[in-house]
């Protein structure tokens, strides 16, 4: 199960972008796709070729101070945090939430404020990131007049 809003690279494990050539530049026209090997008829996956520089550099999941930008340091989503994900979802679009003696069962309770709060925090930092990128276009202070 993967969500599409998520940054592609968090939608992908290491195994798979080991195993194939994904589109890594949001400019790209199959950003955080497999690029299809257009050569195969019919069309297919490309596999990565042997010895292709791994996208790990740049990639989200390895921390900033890893020792090294490589799948080994990456830090991987486990199968069972995409179905609790998925379930929050489920429940906050329908509005049912499951219930024991009439409460919203606890564990869901949690996970649902914590996954709340992690949402919240991505679209604040989405959004500080938006406004330094139109920050910067504006060139505000800057004089238009010769001085």
């Amino acid at each position: 199960m993967r969500l599409r809003f998520i940054e592609p690279a968090w939608n992908r494990t290491c195994k798979m972008c080991q195993k194939f050539a994904y589109g890594t530049e949001p400019d790209q026209p199959y950003y955080g796709q497999i690029i299809p090997n257009r050569r195969s008829l019919p069309v297919t996956d490309t596999p990565r070729q042997n010895g292709t520089r791994l996208p790990c550099w740049k990639c989200p999941k390895v921390p900033k101070d890893a020792i090294e930008r490589s799948s080994h340091y990456a830090d991987e989503v486990t199968q069972r945090t995409w179905r609790v994900l998925q379930h929050f979802l489920e429940c906050k679009i329908t509005g049912d939430w499951p219930r024991r003696n009439g409460q919203v069962d606890a564990i869901v309770r949690k996970n649902a404020a914590l996954i709340e709060e992690i949402l919240r925090e991505a679209e604040r930092r989405d959004r500080q990131k938006d406004i330094i990128e139109l920050l910067t276009i504006a060139k505000l202070g800057n004089s238009t007049r010769n001085e």
